[in-house]
């Protein structure tokens, strides 16, 4: 009942959300009501890579959170690193300010150390980088270069 009203707004219907709803849940509620869809919080530097998926943290052995807080603001991807952390994953965070993440990390860097949190994993077989909103233009393009070893996403 709710989607044929919705729809029957003529496509005025507007969600806006956080960072906190999945990619795959906007897509479906965009499939289903066709509607806009925008986001709160700061938008994401869109010239890194983005080749990497989720599962690809439970297949890592070192996980770079870079600029992000994933078990604070995203609980399922936060949850994927912490079992990763559990069965051996090295963590490596580089961001700046309070970050709940903090207490998954075996070393932790402000994000004027990138550099260092990037060669703390470069010896990694299936390194993961986690990004997010406090990456600046600088910092994304000290991770770009690394764009053919690290599985990358936001």
């Amino acid at each position: 009942a709710v989607a044929k009203a919705v729809k029957a707004a003529g496509g005025k219907v507007k969600a806006v959300t956080t960072g906190g709803a999945l990619n795959e849940t906007m897509k479906a509620f965009i499939d289903a009501f066709g509607a806009g869809a925008g986001m709160l919080e700061p938008a994401l530097d869109a010239s890194l890579p983005q080749n990497g998926a989720l599962t690809d943290i439970d297949h890592a052995d070192c996980i770079l959170v870079a600029g992000a807080d994933p078990l604070a603001s995203q609980p399922v991807l936060g949850y994927r690193i912490m079992r990763a952390r559990n069965r051996g994953a090295k963590v490596v965070l580089a961001a700046d300010g309070d970050n709940k993440t903090a207490e998954l990390a075996n070393t932790k860097f402000a994000m004027a150390g990138l550099a260092k949190a990037i060669k703390d994993c470069q010896e990694a077989k299936s390194p993961v980088v986690v990004f997010g909103a406090g990456v600046s233009a600088a910092a994304a393009k000290k991770l770009a270069d690394f764009e053919a070893k690290f599985r990358m996403f936001a």
